[in-house]
């Protein structure tokens, strides 16, 4: 069964919100959730791992918990069949419908937004660079 992790637990990007639609995330301590032993299995996408942000987080996480994370990067299909073979712990993919149904078949406790993708175009580039020309058509 996947474990709860703090806010961890079956995790994924999602699309951004409005803000009143927003819950406000509640803290509570690792102690008082679960025992979670000496270490976790972290099933996620290799755009996760290759973010950098695990890399950032999970030295504090372990430093405040004493659990050491093993990482495993896989695709998102590979990491939901992780979590449903009990190969991992916790599961950080961005799949919601799939992640959705992951939970409502009972192979998981909860899902949480985690974080969401903005992608941004820079007007300027685009009015000095076009991406096509007449000698490019």
């Amino acid at each position: 069964m996947v474990m709860v992790f703090v806010c961890f637990t079956m995790l994924g990007c999602a699309p951004k919100e409005e803000p009143s639609q927003v819950e406000a995330p509640v803290e509570t301590p690792v102690e008082e959730t679960v025992d979670l032993g000496e270490s976790i299995i972290l099933s996620t996408t290799t755009s996760t791992e290759n973010s950098g942000l695990l890399a950032y987080i999970l030295p504090d996480f372990t430093e405040k918990t004493g659990v050491q994370v093993k990482v495993v990067a896989v695709g998102t299909g590979k990491a939901l069949q992780m979590g449903k073979d009990g190969e991992a712990d916790v599961l950080l993919v961005h799949a919601k419908p799939t992640e959705e149904a992951f939970i409502a078949e009972g192979h998981g406790i909860e899902r949480y937004d985690v974080m969401y993708n903005d992608f941004c175009l820079s007007l300027d580039q685009m009015l000095t660079q076009p991406v096509l020309t007449e000698s490019k058509i």
